[in-house]
């Protein structure tokens, strides 16, 4: 399982299919609202994980983590900035970036996107 990125607390911004390409996506930016295409939803205080070809954010919710977005991803890069953009299979633009704020208080941050895991034991043991 690859791990392309792991960003917690993120900001992020998603853009409504078609609005964007992978020739366009650089001008998109999670932290300048200038650059939003219309229809642009604007997310912070989130995880952002993307493992191997898909993408989930998650959400803090009373009953904790909530998973809002999962979509499988044709395009990602990562600039100087740190700042992620990606394409999604559906054609939704992504820009992502760390927040500021440390996330304090958040259960987002024992949340695992990693799915199940295997514990590895001694020969001898049962």
């Amino acid at each position: 399982m690859r791990v392309r990125a792991d960003v917690f607390p993120a900001i992020i911004v998603v853009t409504p299919n078609g609005s964007v390409s992978e020739d366009t996506i650089q001008s998109l930016s999670a932290r300048n609202t200038a650059t939003y295409p219309e229809g642009a939803r604007r997310l912070d205080r989130c995880r952002v994980a993307i493992i191997q070809d898909t993408i989930l954010v998650a959400v803090d919710s009373p009953t904790g983590p909530t998973l809002v977005f999962r979509d499988d991803i044709s395009y990602h890069s990562k600039d100087a900035t740190r700042e992620h953009r990606a394409v999604t299979v559906s054609g939704k633009g992504l820009a992502f970036i760390k927040d500021e704020n440390c996330g304090c208080g958040s259960r987002l941050r024992s949340w695992n996107p990693y799915g199940a895991t295997v514990t590895a034991y001694a020969e001898d043991s049962e």
